[in-house]
């Protein structure tokens, strides 16, 4: 009698005024009870936990994109940053060369240094480091050895006792990025990368813009002979002088202004 009595009450849809623990709200809020009971409910809850994951993934998109345009401004050096000079030595040791200078017996004459700029292979040493040369090769850092084509020579000038040369093989090292004309005050920091006889490949000193006289700038990095030829560098990795020589007693040390070289 009881489950006809049920049935009579679910055929009619009286159970549709029942009150009590039967009735639910579904998501527009209207009353609904019986055999589909929380499932209006379940079913907002499952909507809600869709567009959840939805805004999430969004916000994931965002985050991400966030990250990658963050990465890049870190890559890219904020303009007029200073460089240590572990960090300069680090980011510009692979740009300088030791050259070898041969007599016409073959024999040692004499050994130089010279330096990468750009990166299109082009090369830059002392006028005076080749002047007698019948033969001449550079070594790399990395001990790759390579002749100086001296029909690869696309500039010169003896009284500003600057070669600048091509290695058609060594492209792919990117040398001394700003070879521009940079202003350069008296007591400027600076640096210089060579390789003095007697000393270690590539080592480099520092010091100070000390005077400056025509074309020439002076400065107290200590060099030695072999050093001819160097870059001297700014601490933003800047190109400021051609190193030529100078005098050990007080550090009298001489660069050809890099403004007068005719890199163009």
């Amino acid at each position: 009698m009881r489950a006809v009595w049920l049935e009579r009450i679910w055929a009619s849809n009286a159970w549709k005024s029942i009150p009590g623990p039967y009735q639910i709200e579904n998501a527009e809020g209207a009353a609904k009870t019986g055999p589909d009971k929380g499932v209006g409910k379940y079913r907002a809850r499952r909507e809600n936990k869709i567009q959840v994951k939805e805004l999430s993934k969004k916000e994931l998109e965002l985050k991400s994109q966030e990250l990658e345009i963050l990465k890049q401004n870190q890559e890219k050096e904020p303009e007029n940053k200073q460089f240590n000079a572990t960090e300069l030595f680090d980011k510009y040791n692979r740009s300088v060369f030791k050259i070898y200078v041969l007599n016409e017996f073959k024999e040692l004459h004499i050994t130089g240094t010279g330096f990468l700029i750009g990166d299109e292979g082009y090369a830059v040493t002392n006028y005076h480091v080749l002047q007698n040369a019948n033969n001449a090769y550079i070594e790399m850092i990395n001990g790759d050895i390579i002749d100086i084509d001296f029909d690869k020579i696309v500039g010169y000038n003896n009284q500003d006792d600057f070669v600048i040369f091509k290695l058609e093989t060594h492209k792919n090292i990117k040398g001394f990025e700003d070879y521009s004309d940079v202003p350069v005050k008296n007591g400027t920091t600076v640096f210089t990368i060579g390789n003095p006889s007697g000393g270690e490949s590539n080592t480099i000193s520092q010091g100070i813009i000390t005077g400056q006289n025509g074309k020439d700038l002076q400065f107290s990095a200590p060099i030695d002979h072999g050093s001819s030829g160097s870059p001297l560098f700014n601490s933003q990795g800047q190109i400021v002088g051609l190193v030529w020589g100078g005098k050990h007693n007080g550090n009298l040390y001489k660069a050809l202004k890099i403004m007068h070289l005719e890199l163009s």
